[in-house]
């Protein structure tokens, strides 16, 4: 992906956090009481979704939508098209 490593591997790691909603969301006063480590190590997390999500078209999105992690995400992309989803086939994945 070339943004960033700790992004990458937030996706691999499939890094989890407690009090995280379905939807990969933690609530604000769940949020409240995460370490600063912790808070950052989120805002990686939803970077790294958002990085993923915004590579693909929203037909696409609707068949991934119920997955609440940048690992999930990416383990749903691999299944559908293949594990050589890489840096300009997400791009490939954006055209419907």
């Amino acid at each position: 992906m070339g943004i960033d490593v700790d992004l990458w591997d937030i996706v691999e790691e499939n890094i989890q956090f407690q009090n995280m909603h379905a939807d990969g969301v933690i609530s604000f006063v769940n949020r409240k009481a995460l370490t600063n480590e912790e808070k950052e190590l989120y805002k990686k997390h939803h970077k790294a979704k958002s990085i993923l999500v915004n590579s693909i078209s929203y037909s696409k999105y609707l068949k991934i939508s119920d997955k609440s992690s940048a690992k999930s995400i990416w383990d749903s992309l691999c299944s559908t098209y293949g594990k050589k989803i890489h840096g300009a086939a997400l791009e490939e994945l954006s055209e419907d």
